[in-house]
């Protein structure tokens, strides 16, 4: 512990470049949490502000760390937020971080080095490496069309204008969004917490079970209700497998509905690989998927005015092509 912390004194020692600084945050990095001990995160930078989405989670700040345990003995949810904000030297910075509930972790993966900022540097280019949101459209890639058709026939202002919502907290919500529904889809086809993380999936869909998932299986199509989904991928015959995704594309921006919701689509390339004994895939299969979203807003008070968020719910997935 002594070496970290003079790590961390040197680190908060250093001089930093104020512009360079709000460039380096941490977005959407997980962190997974050890239900036995309880995990450490170390940054370069002062604790200021800690602000856990869940109540299963306890934290404690230090000077450069945060300890993070779980306070139940069985999370409702395997996932939840946790924004860090990092003060040093005049200027902030923040961190999202996304806390994954695991049984047992070794020592070693209990503490979560962030610590200098080439350490910190080094996360966040690799999660820079993960797709973006762009607002090209996307080109057709089939002839084929799309089993599903989101309700996107009127309403010519985007949401981001006509609600008054930044474009980029609009893409990152999507983006993480999605990343949330690849992660509960991993845990499910690892067979870990089935029930808990297809009761966390389903409120990334607003618990609609009537939302439909495509899915190829050897070159033939068949829809799935989402429960069924989640339930189907923890029974796959496989030791292993993996789920990611690449080219994460909006197919047309937020509109309004005669209802007065907001709907929007995003278009991704989904890769699937099942292992079924060591490292060679025994099945691999890439498709191009669009997945309908809705975007719901609410108000509240806050120090006597009014304030609107909103929240990104995921509907309908369809294959667009085959690869």
């Amino acid at each position: 512990m002594l070496k970290y912390l003079l790590c961390l004194a040197m680190a908060a020692a250093a001089s930093r470049d104020p512009v360079r600084a709000q460039e380096t945050n941490l977005e959407n990095d997980t962190v997974r949490v050890s239900m036995s001990n309880g995990s450490v995160l170390l940054f370069p930078g002062e604790i200021e502000f800690v602000s856990p989405s869940c109540s299963e989670y306890s934290h404690a700040i230090g000077s450069n760390d945060l300890t993070v345990r779980v306070r139940s003995s069985k999370p409702r949810e395997p996932f939840c937020t946790m924004l860090v904000r990092e003060g040093s030297k005049g200027h902030k910075r923040q961190h999202q971080l996304v806390l994954q509930y695991v049984d047992v972790l070794r020592s070693s993966e209990q503490i979560h080095d962030y610590s200098t900022e080439a350490k910190l540097e080094q996360r966040i280019a690799a999660n820079r490496a993960r797709p973006e949101i762009s607002k090209e459209t996307v080109p057709a890639k089939t002839a084929e069309k799309p089993v599903f058709t989101a309700s996107l026939t009127t309403g010519s202002t985007p949401a981001s204008s006509a609600l008054g919502i930044d474009t980029a907290l609009i893409n990152t919500r999507v983006r993480y969004r999605v990343a949330l529904f690849y992660m509960a889809c991993n845990q499910l086809a690892r067979k870990e917490d089935i029930a808990n993380a297809i009761s966390y999936g389903m409120k990334l869909f607003n618990d609609r079970e009537e939302a439909l998932v495509e899915v190829v299986s050897r070159g033939e199509r068949r829809s799935k209700r989402i429960r069924q989904y989640f339930t189907s991928l923890s029974q796959l015959p496989y030791q292993r497998v993996e789920m990611t995704t690449s080219e994460l594309m909006y197919v047309t921006d937020f509109r309004q509905a005669p209802d007065g919701r907001w709907f929007g689509a995003v278009q991704f390339i989904q890769d699937f690989r099942g292992f079924r004994d060591g490292n060679v895939a025994s099945y691999i299969d890439r498709t191009n998927k669009t997945m309908e979203l809705e975007l719901r807003t609410r108000e509240h008070e806050e120090n006597g005015r009014t304030v609107r968020t909103f929240d990104i719910f995921l509907s309908n997935i369809s294959v667009t092509n085959i690869r």
